[in-house]
């Protein structure tokens, strides 16, 4: 191992892990890790893998409660999280659906794999054939007699099985053929490895691609001491006075202003200099599909949106907002009953926003009165969303640890919020973006109604 490679702590689990390889093997490893690496926080891989976990394997998978396990010990309650009803009747699919999408991101056309009891070379060969791979599994000659039915299984699913009489004929052995295949074959080939073991980055994309199974379960089981709300969107139901303040604000500073309450959906959700910037650049010829990158690098804005016309209207905006911004704006249905619940069951809450620090006192006063312990918007000094600065702000207030605590939205942005902070998210589907949008961008834990969110909160 390298001086260089050693100080790559993410190759590491404590004092294990790296890379001991042969130097034929380390370009292929490398590939595979630059790629996983590029693509782990993707929404467009995450969405595609999403897609595939819940139409091709089936997800989510039950959390069932053994009551007669249960009561049989007299301890603790036993849970049983059902990855038996998954496609092909295990949890191996899981991450190898992960693994072979980075395989096709590759351009491989080959598949290989190890397996013992046959699981993951069952997993293996359906992944392959929902591709349009080949695939070659290596399996010790004992193992394939004890499990003929797996050895069935992938090859009635166009799966090669070779079957290891070297050695002691299991799975150590076929691990070594299988290497010594990749050694031979590394422009074509991806060797899809099974369980957390292996050179970097198998352990870690393994751990990656099992995550949904506790992601899955979190949602279920996981109490959080402290919720942090977005407001717009997921609290308050702002877009009618939104409307109408963008509206007048581009009346007076001579712009269109007949913008409707779903046009203010695709403007606001990253703050207000954005949303009027949207708006600006809408007006100008901008379609809604490419709003969402304005705020981001990808932005592409029209030569005819200046910043010197985004501050003019902004000098309408905020005061004209701040002084018409709880007209029509209300909590959405089952908020305040949320609210009263997690109070009751000791939950400290905040909520955070990008809207003007002072707009954001006034709703929170006017409209959840007792409900907050604290609440804050943008101001000097505290970078907005998706920068975690607010959420820190928060963690320090409210006295709860970070991962004690659950932030909760409805945007792209609340998503990257969450992920930056290092905190769990949940999503809202009532709010400025669809279920899909969320999907794509990133959301694990989507609710369509208080009540759904208030069970996802406490675990109940």
């Amino acid at each position: 191992m390298t001086e260089a490679t050693a100080e790559k702590k993410e190759m590491f689990y404590g004092e294990f892990g790296g890379q001991y390889v042969p130097a034929e093997i380390q370009a292929a490893l490398d590939e595979i890790a630059e790629e996983f690496e590029k693509v782990k926080d993707d929404p467009d891989f995450n969405a595609e893998l999403g897609q595939l976990l819940r139409d091709y394997s089936g997800r989510s998978t039950p959390l069932y409660f053994a009551e007669s396990l249960t009561e049989r010990l007299g301890g603790a309650k036993v849970y049983l999280k059902r990855e038996d009803l998954n496609h092909l009747g295990a949890h191996k699919i899981n991450n190898a659906l992960g693994q072979v999408l980075i395989a096709k991101r590759l351009g491989k056309k080959r598949i290989i794999a190890e397996t013992g009891a046959g699981q993951h070379g069952v997993a293996t060969a359906a992944v392959a054939a929902r591709f349009g791979m080949k695939c070659t599994i290596y399996m010790g000659a004992k193992d394939c007699e004890r499990q003929r039915l797996n050895v069935f299984r992938m090859r009635l699913m166009g799966a090669e099985v070779k079957a290891i009489t070297a050695g002691t004929q299991v799975l150590e052995d076929a691990v070594a053929a299988a290497f010594q295949d990749l050694a031979q074959n590394l422009d074509t080939t991806f060797y899809l490895v099974g369980s957390a073991v292996g050179p970097y980055p198998y352990p870690q994309m393994v751990e990656r691609f099992q995550r949904v199974i506790s992601n899955e379960s979190e949602v279920k089981l996981m109490k959080y001491k402290a919720a942090i709300f977005d407001m717009d969107g997921t609290i308050l139901d702002t877009s009618a006075d939104l409307t109408s303040a963008l509206n007048y604000a581009f009346e007076q500073t001579g712009h269109r202003h007949d913008f409707t309450v779903e046009d203010i959906k695709n403007f606001f959700g990253s703050g207000v200099v954005v949303a009027v910037t949207r708006a600006l650049a809408y007006e100008a010829g901008s379609s809604r599909e490419s709003l969402v990158a304005f705020g981001t690098k990808d932005e592409q804005i029209p030569e005819a949106v200046t910043q010197a016309e985004v501050n003019r209207v902004l000098e309408v905006f905020k005061p004209y907002y701040a002084d018409h911004c709880q007209i029509k704006t209300g909590p959405f249905p089952g908020i305040l009953d949320l609210m009263k619940n997690l109070r009751q069951k000791g939950v400290k809450l905040a909520v955070v926003s990008n809207k003007p620090n002072e707009a954001v006192q006034v709703l929170v006063e006017e409209l959840f009165p007792g409900s907050f312990d604290f609440a804050l918007g943008e101001r000097s000094g505290i970078r907005r969303k998706p920068a975690p600065d607010m959420t820190s702000e928060c963690v320090k207030v409210l006295g709860v640890p970070r991962d004690k605590c659950v932030y909760i939205g409805d945007s792209e942005i609340d998503i990257q919020t969450a992920r930056n902070s290092e905190m769990d998210e949940i999503a809202v589907n009532w709010g400025f973006r669809s279920v899909p949008f969320l999907q794509k961008h990133g959301a694990t834990v989507i609710v369509d109604r208080a009540e759904k969110l208030e069970e996802a909160i406490l675990g109940e």
